[in-house]
């Protein structure tokens, strides 16, 4: 018996590395794409419009940018599962490599922006600096975190500059409000960068900056990759 069932695995396991990737998909595009991660945004799905049955060969991570969504997942077994409850703006999802499913949506026009995390390896660096790290920060919120991501609402406010800190995590801001933040280098010139609601940007770990917000008061999700 424990042989069927071992062949049976085999079986499963190769049919599985031979379906197709989650993305590309039919609504979405690429925002940025680098050895590290993609950035994905448009449409999180189709309603009437069943994806394949795919494999997620990467972890990702997103978010969701409209209210009302309601998405339904198909499993190989023939289980399924529906959302409980509708997306909200910032909504966040999570989806681990390997996972093997058809995705359907239920509702029209939800968007959202999807981040695959290319290495499987650890991407932080060491902070050497002596100073603080991106985050924790005041006034920001740890919306959900696992070995992989942790996943931050924060809010840029006029006047309140964010101190000198290192970047030694990779992280992909998706904004919620759009607006635009100065980032001032340890040593440098500073830089204005725009937020626009419904992109994703990316920010490589490595640098040293303060931030401050130079229009508007941009509010967003911070996915930072561990």
């Amino acid at each position: 018996m424990a042989k069927v069932f071992l062949a049976a695995a085999a079986v499963l396991s190769l049919a599985h590395s031979t379906l197709p990737p989650a993305f590309p998909r039919e609504g979405m595009e690429i925002s940025f794409q680098n050895e590290r991660v993609v950035i994905w945004k448009g449409l999180a799905g189709i309603k009437g419009r069943p994806t394949v049955r795919h494999e997620h060969k990467h972890d990702l991570a997103g978010v969701f940018l409209d209210d009302g969504g309601i998405s339904k997942a198909t499993f190989p077994d023939g289980t399924s599962s529906t959302r409980e409850a509708p997306t909200v703006r910032g909504d966040l999802t999570y989806s681990t490599k390997g996972v093997v499913h058809i995705e359907e949506w239920l509702t029209d026009g939800i968007r959202a922006v999807v981040v695959e995390l290319l290495a499987d390896k650890p991407a932080s660096i060491a902070n050497a600096s002596g100073l603080p790290a991106s985050f924790p920060r005041e006034g920001a919120t740890l919306k959900r975190e696992n070995d992989r991501v942790a996943m931050w609402e924060y809010q840029w406010q006029p006047g309140r500059q964010v101190p000198l800190h290192a970047q030694t995590r990779d992280a992909v801001i998706v904004p919620l409000e759009s607006g635009h933040i100065r980032l001032t280098p340890k040593s440098g010139a500073p830089r204005v960068v725009a937020l626009t609601f419904g992109d994703g940007v990316f920010v490589a770990r490595g640098d040293a900056f303060s931030e401050e917000a130079s229009e508007g008061s941009p509010k967003a999700i911070v996915i930072e990759v561990k």
